[in-house]
């Protein structure tokens, strides 16, 4: 066990919060020796900042995540040096229009899909971006034997696009996308709407059909674009006109309906990438093996995960010690998000040997649950990092069994519909490395 004694200053600094614990956090303590009237004694305890604690790293890819029901469409790919080549495309249902009178002189015009973005993109934006629809050949359903769809899921389409487009996205702008359809599907939907014929009467009959849509990106395109999954934001409109005194333009919204059954299919390839060293087999890597690196992008399933086997160890040291507080900084790696940014949060969870969730850090002072409070040092690159209060866990792992210890996985909000990724030091990184600090009273 290494640590080191504090300074003057800080020793100073931290005797307040000594008293105070050694009056009220220590009244559990029973330990043979101990007496509340030598607990905040100098010749009795030490106060110490262990700063040298190693935290072993690793990434883990996970096979699979929930992506339904996420209220968000996908739809793009793009090339990452370091997590690879990455693709999303977006599987729904359409519904039939609310209102479907139409007069007996209207005329069809046109059919298009309209896609109403919600703000979020990841990749090149300067790239003309091609977009692919295509008609689904099965209907989308969750098998008997699961509650999701997940990221791996896929669901028959034909073997053609109906419609192909390319476009010039300015995210900034946030204009909805529109993607022509042939007038072969319009006019036949436009028919069947004026002579009320059984396949547009409802949702249901509908579906059986026209079974729903698929869009996708095209090979080339650069970057991954959201949009919103509502029966207002995925619409297929046909337009008509009706000839009266003045000429009406109108239209009939078909929308996204049955929005459970909306899903994300996310795939990737680590060709070329130190993430080729998974196989079906080694899901799990340390970070020594990863050239003293984790990385983190739970949109394609790889999560980091620490463990700090020495806090075990802490009783050891004497006959009673007690953790102050402990801080644990993660630093991404310089020159790993110049283009492509970091999570803006990322939510520290407790998790058990089988990396299943247990709970969710919170901060000792409020309460809250904790994101990371990302700080982005954009001169030199050397300070950017996330910081946690983990004065609990580490607490709680003093005392902890072999059955009940527990390790800590890192999970970016919005996990399955951000792409955001960050590749972080490790306690041996050269230039940006995890660091723990733990302030630590120990009675002697």
């Amino acid at each position: 066990m290494f640590y080191v004694m504090l300074d003057k200053r800080n020793k100073m600094r931290l005797c307040l919060l000594v008293v105070f614990a050694a009056v009220v956090s220590l009244v559990s303590c029973d330990k043979e020796g101990f007496s509340y009237q030598n607990a905040a004694n100098p010749n009795e305890s030490n106060y110490l900042l262990l700063d040298t604690l190693t935290v072993n790293m690793s990434t883990i890819q996970l096979d699979s995540f929930t992506t339904n029901s996420s209220g968000v469409a996908l739809v793009g790919k793009y090339t990452d040096p370091a997590f690879g080549k990455i693709e999303a495309y977006t599987n729904y249902h359409v519904g039939v229009p609310t209102e479907k009178t139409l007069a007996s002189k209207a005329l069809y015009d046109s059919i298009e899909i309209i896609l109403k973005p919600n703000g979020y993109y990841y990749g090149d934006s300067t790239l003309p971006q091609t977009f692919q629809v295509y008609k689904l050949a099965d209907k989308i359903s969750i098998p008997k034997e699961q509650y999701s769809l997940f990221n791996t899921t896929t669901t028959a389409t034909e073997s053609t696009p109906v419609a192909v487009s390319q476009q010039l996205i300015r995210p900034s702008e946030k204009k909805a996308v529109r993607i022509i359809l042939p007038n072969t599907i319009g006019n036949e939907l436009f028919e069947m709407i004026k002579n009320n014929k059984q396949e547009v009467s409802t949702n249901e009959h509908f579906l059986n059909y026209f079974k729903g849509l698929s869009i996708r990106g095209g090979i080339n395109n650069s970057m991954l674009l959201s949009y919103l999954a509502t029966d207002s934001g995925m619409v297929m409109r046909l337009h008509y006109h009706e000839n009266n005194q003045e000429l009406e333009r109108k239209h009939f919204d078909f929308p996204l309906t049955g929005s459970g059954l909306q899903y994300n299919h996310i795939s990737y390839d680590r060709s070329g990438t130190p993430l080729t060293a998974f196989t079906r087999e080694n899901k799990v890597i340390s970070s020594t093996a990863l050239d003293n690196v984790a990385y983190l992008q739970s949109f394609t399933g790889l999560v980091t995960r620490l463990d700090i086997p020495a806090l075990r160890d802490l009783p050891k040291m004497g006959k009673f010690g007690k953790i102050m507080a402990a801080e644990l900084q993660l630093r991404p790696v310089a020159g790993t998000y110049d283009l492509l940014s970091l999570p803006e949060s990322i939510t520290l969870c407790g998790a058990d040997r089988l990396n299943n969730v247990t709970d969710s850090l919170v901060n000792t002072l409020d309460g809250s649950i904790q994101h990371g409070s990302l700080t982005i040092d954009k001169l030199y690159h050397e300070n950017t990092k996330y910081t946690y209060d983990v004065t609990s866990y580490c607490t709680f792992q003093t005392t902890a069994t072999d059955l009940t210890s527990k390790g800590l996985l890192l999970y970016p909000n919005g996990h399955n519909v951000m792409a955001n990724r960050a590749v972080l030091g490790d306690t041996k990184n050269k230039l940006n490395r995890v660091s723990l600090k733990v302030y630590y009273l120990l009675y002697k």
